[in-house]
């Protein structure tokens, strides 16, 4: 099973407003290539950057201690709560009516 590796990189990608995180998550065991978790875009500062950053961290760790005892119905919950209580997004972005029919239709 991977863990989080180091510290973690961020990337600018525009000066002073947008920033890419990701983490090291070890070796691949059968190929020996060193994998890393998906990007993401943190919209701010480099503070704010550093902040995501740990966070991020915390929900991979998580994550993981948890992968083999979670569903696909209970993940999708989550996040879609997760999603919900999130600032940074839209009231369109995560409108109830539209999001939740589009998982049940998924799970």
């Amino acid at each position: 099973m991977p863990k989080v590796i180091g510290e973690g990189v961020i990337e600018e990608k525009v000066r002073g407003k947008i920033y890419y995180i990701r983490h090291s998550l070890g070796k691949d065991p059968n190929t020996g290539k060193y994998i890393r978790s998906p990007r993401r875009t943190v919209y701010g500062n480099k503070t704010e950057a550093r902040r995501q950053l740990e966070l991020y961290r915390i929900e991979l760790e998580q994550g993981f201690a948890n992968l083999e005892k979670v569903t696909l119905a209970e993940h999708a919950d989550k996040w879609l709560e997760r999603r919900q209580k999130s600032d940074t997004l839209s009231p369109l972005t995560v409108e109830p009516q539209i999001v939740s029919t589009a998982l049940r239709h998924i799970i």
